[in-house]
């Protein structure tokens, strides 16, 4: 793409097109500290964390939490946790569930102690209730054993 005799190329458009989004989007970055932990079932728990500033979300959406550690598997060290912790709220919560060979993410989580801190990003997730409270919904559930 070219406008009068300045190029474009796919590269620059898309750097000029992430600083843009930059720009606009809800900075929801912010390193989060570990207040408390505590189980919440046999193979669950909640982990309690205080924010450097308040995060606006509505019940039922998620933010990308990163936790580096050593020798990461295939996934990397980020993963998606829905925020578990009511809205308006001076900390921010999320429930983990650990299986029995968990992944080294889960295994770092689990190491970590009140004090340590975990960078929180990116808010997202329309999973949501209508903003209208007279809107009639209908819940479906299934669960096994």
């Amino acid at each position: 793409m070219h406008v009068g005799s300045l190029y474009f190329a796919p590269e620059l458009a898309l750097v000029i097109a992430n600083v843009f989004a930059w720009l606009v989007s809800a900075k929801t970055n912010q390193m989060v500290r570990l207040i408390e932990r505590h189980p919440i079932s046999r193979d669950g728990e909640e982990f309690v964390f205080r924010q450097e500033r308040s995060l606006r979300f509505r019940p039922g959406q998620y933010l990308e939490w990163t936790l580096p550690h050593d020798h990461p598997d295939d996934r990397g060290d980020r993963r998606f946790f829905t925020i578990t912790s009511p809205p308006g709220v001076d900390t921010i919560a999320i429930a983990v569930e650990f299986s029995p060979r968990p992944s080294t993410f889960k295994n770092r989580l689990r190491t970590l102690e009140p004090g340590d801190t975990v960078f929180a990003a990116h808010l997202a997730g329309d999973f949501v209730l209508p903003r209208d409270p007279g809107q009639k919904l209908a819940f479906v559930a299934g669960a096994s054993a």
